[in-house]
């Protein structure tokens, strides 16, 4: 939950192109890390909520913790370097930490991490944490995980926002849909076909709030992935847009939209025969890029209407 004080300021950077918020709270987040650093035991943070409400498959919170301690220092490193300070001792206390996170808790022969449940796998990939030669590997052992329970969810609050997408990353956005479509408890679905929910659960058993947003990453994946509006990190606030939709088989059409900083951005795709039809619009002053499996395609701002075949 803490890891907040550093993934707020790193999306606001991202979606507004601004470093107030950064330039702000730099004083405050450099005094956590030294509370985190005084809390360490053996070189892992042992407390923490972890993959908080989970459906059956507990992982490990020790893994957890000091995995978003290790994103508190990439962040902070960069932050660092975007203010002009110097970056270094963030980066070389992250490559620790990832050190000590993979000697503790990967088991390199099996490809799993920790406990080996959907979530340990997924905040791993997410996080950056396999070795690069491993990541694949990794990602098809999560992929494994989710065919073997017959495509059902069973993580929880973290797990929620890891495994969609990083099995799309990996090449399984199919399985990742069909994980997301599940009508049948434990899913998203459950709550909408079954429980006739209007606002999102704080658990998969139904037995909490239903004022609770933290399960509910999976509209971003919808966004990010079946329309397939994404910024570039390297240009904030939307000057340069991603375009990366994915045309799954369930779907004959999605549309996306956002307002960002910079102007009106929408990505709209239909099935027209044996082809897809893509219309985005890039504001005025802003530049795209459009990634469809192995195809780039720059883009100036306008509307645009593309055609793939399928």
């Amino acid at each position: 939950w803490d890891a907040a004080l550093f993934v707020i300021p790193n999306v606001l950077y991202n979606y507004y192109g601004n470093l107030r918020c950064i330039q702000k709270m730099y004083p405050t987040m450099l005094r956590y890390l030294e509370y985190l650093k005084s809390k360490e035991k053996d070189g892992l943070i042992t407390f923490g909520l972890g993959d908080w409400v989970p459906w059956k498959a507990t992982t490990n919170t020790d893994y957890t913790s000091t995995g978003y301690y290790y994103l508190d220092n990439v962040l902070m490193a960069r932050f660092a370097s975007l203010l002009g300070k110097d970056a270094t001792p963030f980066q070389k206390k992250a490559e620790e930490l990832k050190q000590r996170i993979n000697q503790k808790f990967f088991n390199s022969e099996m490809n799993t991490y920790a406990e080996g449940t959907q979530a340990a796998e997924a905040v791993a990939l997410y996080l950056g944490l396999v070795p690069k030669e491993k990541e694949q590997a990794v990602a098809n052992k999560l992929h494994e995980l989710l065919q073997t329970n017959n495509y059902f969810l069973d993580f929880g609050m973290l797990g929620s926002k890891t495994v969609p997408a990083m099995l799309t990353k990996y090449g399984y956005v199919e399985d990742a849909m069909k994980m997301i479509t599940k009508t049948e408890q434990p899913s998203w679905g459950f709550w909408i076909e079954k429980m006739k929910y209007k606002t999102l659960s704080e658990d998969w058993k139904c037995a909490s709030s239903l004022n609770h947003v933290f399960l509910g990453d999976v509209s971003s994946w919808m966004m990010n992935t079946l329309a397939g509006i994404n910024y570039d990190s390297d240009n904030p606030g939307f000057r340069k847009i991603l375009f990366t939709p994915h045309f799954v088989k369930d779907l004959n059409w999605a549309k996306g939209e956002y307002h960002s900083i910079n102007g009106y951005i929408c990505s709209e795709w239909k099935r027209e025969g044996a082809q897809v039809i893509l219309t985005v619009t890039v504001p005025l002053g802003t530049e795209a890029t459009v990634k469809v499996k192995d195809q780039i395609i720059p883009l100036q701002s306008g509307v645009h209407k593309l055609k793939f075949n399928e």
